[in-house]
């Protein structure tokens, strides 16, 4: 999934569109803000413990929400948003409806075609 993240978000970049990708900061020695190139960053969000597993994520969704939307507010309102993972799906829609934004969302997987696969998510 980061591969298509990071192909999607620089063909868009090189297309004239930029592309923030955020993610949660899973460390403190990560800068704020990685130009990956000209026209696409990544920026880390704080939200929750570094060493949180991804069974976690969930009780930190709003955390990051919030996060994602004040460094909106306080630098550049994007075009549109979008999701690729589930979590994504999740706080998407808060930030639509709070930033007055378009929201898409696609998945390259879904927790069955990943059971199946033998890489099961958790029942919730």
């Amino acid at each position: 999934m980061n591969v298509y993240v990071r192909e999607l978000a620089g063909s868009l970049a090189r297309a004239g569109v930029p592309a923030d990708v955020y993610v949660r900061r899973w460390s403190d020695d990560l800068p704020e803000i990685v130009e990956v190139e000209p026209g696409m960053r990544v920026i880390h969000v704080p939200a929750g413990a570094h060493d949180l597993p991804k069974e976690a994520l969930p009780e930190i969704s709003d955390e990051f929400c919030h996060g994602v939307s004040e460094w909106i507010k306080a630098n550049e309102m994007p075009d549109v948003i979008r999701g690729n993972y589930w979590l994504s799906g999740v706080v998407g829609p808060h930030l639509k409806h709070e930033l007055g934004v378009p929201f898409v969302s696609s998945f390259h997987t879904l927790a069955r075609g990943k059971a199946e696969g033998g890489d099961p998510e958790p029942r919730w």
